[in-house]
């Protein structure tokens, strides 16, 4: 594999965002295998990161590993970390709004979530692809 090999013969050690990197890149072109090892890496330098278990969940759920998932959210909860929610801006007539993912507090919330499904089409035109499972993950 000549990924492996260009991050053996790096001239330093890589870190934390090195591994992240390589990860998010396994998940997103489908190679688990490959992941599972970077997974490793990651989790050895940022054992108590719940990002970094995210990723590694994420790469699962990709591929379809469910027990694999619930295995990395198991070892979340048995080790106390969670996951900090979502939050997203939106600026619609001037006024910028804060929110998480099924917020209903704001009376504008049928706006909000009108201006972003228009968004979500505007960007799917030049190849956004929504990734519903990366979206999913739950403690």
């Amino acid at each position: 594999m000549m990924l492996l090999k260009l991050v053996n013969e790096m001239p330093m050690e890589p870190d934390v965002g090195i591994w992240t990197s390589l990860l998010s890149s396994c998940r997103i072109h489908g190679e688990t295998d490959l992941g599972e090892k970077f997974a490793e890496k990651l989790l050895e330098l940022g054992p108590d990161k719940a990002e970094n278990y995210v990723l590694v969940s994420n790469l699962f759920a990709g591929s379809g590993n469910w027990d694999d998932v619930r295995t990395v959210r198991g070892e979340m909860r048995e080790l106390g970390l969670r996951k900090d929610i979502g939050r997203s801006w939106i600026q619609i007539g001037g006024k910028t709004y804060n929110f998480a993912v099924g917020d209903r507090m704001l009376h504008e919330s049928e706006e909000i979530q009108e201006m972003w499904r228009r968004l979500e089409e505007k960007i799917s035109h030049i190849g956004y692809k929504n990734s519903i499972q990366v979206q999913c993950f739950m403690n």
